[in-house]
């Protein structure tokens, strides 16, 4: 069996001085595709998985199903972390192909996480939970889809039942709050929306961004719960942006399949947005690609509905994954963000140039507004200025920051504006 073959594995790296890598991935919300595809297309993706992944190792590495949703990958005479990371890399690019099921285009994400026997641990037990905890890391960073176990990675495995605890506390008490990330309007030179960051305001440890506690939280079941939360919180802020005459700004909220699926998600946000008084024109629930793929009849129709209720739609991650422009046609789609991978590099980068122009000019053809993100510096800023982009998010402008510094960040936008135009 598999145990049997990593011990063996594990003692020929002792005997010969080399190194032992295990990948553990899990693909992410298979069960969604066992409950609407029913089990035999999904033992099928299975099969077309396995040789996929099987297809990217060498012929003396090997490859186990540990569970349902789960896989584990023996690596043989591996050096470091970045050799596992590029095995890693062919894998996740061979799953990410699309796969055809009852004639619909189907995505499948998965998160890998690994460890290095006996860098990161001195027995087999040590080496699972050490690249499982990797994978959970892996899972809850947003675009991340491998890790590396290290002993710096917060809350490993043997640390869960005491985060367990401690994120119920939080969810009881309300220690979840948002921060917010400026969208600039270009044109215009002043704010025109902002992203809500999810953090945990942690009573001894301070701030704490999702990426330490996120798949926790998936495992508990509490994320619909800080879902609502999330979305009570950015309708207050709505609110009180008002307050502060800011009564046009945009406040986007980033949703997941699990959400947005949920049978019960727009009684909820009908409910929130009565209680609160927010206006729901102002309120955009962010989408990515994948969540859209992954049932595109059921988001279809949830869009729809949460459409009539005045909320407006984004795109995330723009062309990062197997884009369909059917998508900026068939779904009420306001604006797209392009991804950072496309504006890292601009002006310099020909094709990262190329590609944000045709964007530009798709998204203008088509009346959908265009947010690139990860801006930071003036040269991106000027460039996508040049291209009539009209929003941009990035630490050019400012991280995300606490509703109540809001004022102050418009504040010093103005003072700059003015300094730009008298010069």
């Amino acid at each position: 069996g598999f145990r049997a073959h990593l011990e063996r594995a594990m003692q020929r790296s002792q005997r010969y001085r080399f190194k032992t890598g295990l990948l553990y991935l899990n693909i992410d919300q298979f069960t969604n595709i066992n409950d609407h595809y029913g089990e035999q297309n999904g033992d099928a993706v299975i099969q077309a998985l396995s040789q996929r992944m099987l297809s990217k190792l060498r012929s003396s590495d090997s490859i186990a199903r540990l569970g349902g949703d789960e896989f584990a990958v023996v690596l043989e005479d591996v050096g470091t972390p970045a050799d596992m990371a590029r095995i890693a890399d062919k894998m996740l690019q061979a799953i990410a192909a699309p796969y055809y099921l009852e004639g619909q285009h189907v995505a499948i994400d998965a998160s890998i996480g690994g460890a290095l026997f006996a860098d990161d641990a001195a027995n087999m037990s040590e080496l699972m939970d050490h690249a499982r905890s990797a994978m959970l890391q892996a899972k809850a960073i947003p675009g991340c889809r491998f890790v590396a176990y290290s002993d710096h990675l917060q809350f490993d495995m043997q640390g869960s039942s005491t985060l367990a605890a401690e994120l119920r506390v939080a969810a009881r008490h309300n220690q979840f709050e948002l921060h917010y990330q400026p969208r600039m309007d270009l044109e215009r030179g002043r704010l025109a929306g902002l992203e809500a960051l999810l953090r945990w305001n942690h009573p001894q440890r301070g701030l704490i961004c999702p990426g330490e506690f996120i798949a926790e939280c998936e495992d508990m079941g509490l994320m619909k719960t800080i879902g609502y939360q999330v979305i009570q919180h950015a309708c207050c802020a709505l609110n009180w942006l008002g307050d502060q005459h800011m009564d046009d700004v945009v406040v986007a909220v980033n949703i997941s399949f699990s959400q947005i699926q949920d049978e019960r998600f727009i009684a909820a946000v009908k409910d929130t947005l009565q209680r609160t008084g927010a206006n729901p024109a102002l309120l955009e629930f962010e989408l990515t690609e994948t969540t859209i793929l992954k049932d595109p009849a059921v988001i279809k129709a949830s869009m729809h509905e949460l459409m009539q209720l005045g909320i407006r739609f984004s795109l995330d991650d723009f062309g990062t994954g197997f884009s369909q422009l059917t998508h900026l046609t068939e779904l009420p789609i306001s604006a797209i963000k392009v991804d950072a991978a496309f504006v890292r590099d601009l002006p310099h980068n020909v094709q990262q140039a190329a590609v944000c122009s045709l964007i530009i000019e798709m998204a203008r053809r088509l009346e959908i507004e265009v947010i690139a993100e990860g801006v930071e510096n003036h040269e991106q800023v000027s460039f996508l200025r040049s291209q009539n982009c009209e929003q941009v998010q990035g630490f050019y402008y400012s991280k995300a920051i606490p509703l109540q510094q809001l004022p102050r960040f418009v504040q010093e936008q103005r003072f700059k504006q003015r300094e730009r135009i008298s010069s």
